[in-house]
């Protein structure tokens, strides 16, 4: 399944350095884009790495049925994007 996401870091973001990571889902019937994306903005600014994905069958993922509440899913969709 497609999983899709949000990477957002500071402009002067160094690979090579160490610095603390956030990953942050949207509540449940909301895309990444509604709110996660702004949490993750702000702490980026504030130097954290923030992954914001859509949940299993939402925004952009795939699978179906589309807008589905599933939360073994949504488990999976966490460990995916902090696999990434």
């Amino acid at each position: 399944m497609k999983v899709v996401g949000h990477f957002i870091h500071v402009q002067d973001f160094d690979k090579k350095s160490a610095t603390s990571s956030y990953h942050r889902r949207p509540s449940n019937g909301a895309v990444k884009e509604q709110s996660a994306d702004v949490y993750a903005s702000t702490l980026a600014e504030r130097g954290f790495i923030t992954l914001a994905v859509d949940l299993a069958f939402w925004g952009e993922n795939d699978g179906e049925p589309k807008n589905a509440i599933s939360p073994d899913m949504y488990s999976e969709t966490f460990n995916a994007a902090v696999d990434f």
